[in-house]
This record gives C-alpha cells, structure tokens and sequence, in this order.
C-alpha cells in the first residue's frame, strides 16, 4: 500500500484517506506523508472521535448506496 501511495503521490494525484475511528493509532493510507488526512463529523458539526484531522465531511449516521444505514 505504501509504495502505491508513493507512486500516486509522485504523479501529482491527491490522495483523501479517512482519518480513522476512535482509534489513537495510525490509520492508514491517511497517515502517510502527503495524504489528506479527512474527519467524520455529525450533522451538528461535531467530530465522531479524537479531532484529529483538519479537514472534515459528514460521516455518522449516513444513507449509504449499497450497505443502507451506517451509524458511526
């Protein structure tokens, strides 16, 4: 995975990656360097666990195509 991280990022094509859950570890792809990094957040605004991301989108409680309802 890394080394095609390497070779995306080197073409010059931007790479968003989920930050991860309630995890404190790494989640990768997200953590390699050059990646952006991407939150989940609520409908009110608020992260669905440890802030550590500075870009963010909706993520909790979402319809989703092909799976239905995801809650977290």
């Amino acid at each position: 995975l890394q080394a095609l991280v390497a070779r995306v990022l080197a073409s010059h094509i931007a790479i968003v990656a989920a930050a991860g859950g309630d995890s404190a570890a790494p989640v990768y792809p997200a953590a390699y360097p050059g990646v952006w990094s991407v939150g989940a957040v609520d409908a009110l605004g608020r992260p669905s666990g440890p802030a550590t991301s500075w870009l963010v989108a909706p993520g909790v409680e979402l319809w989703v195509p092909g799976s239905g309802y995801v809650s977290g």
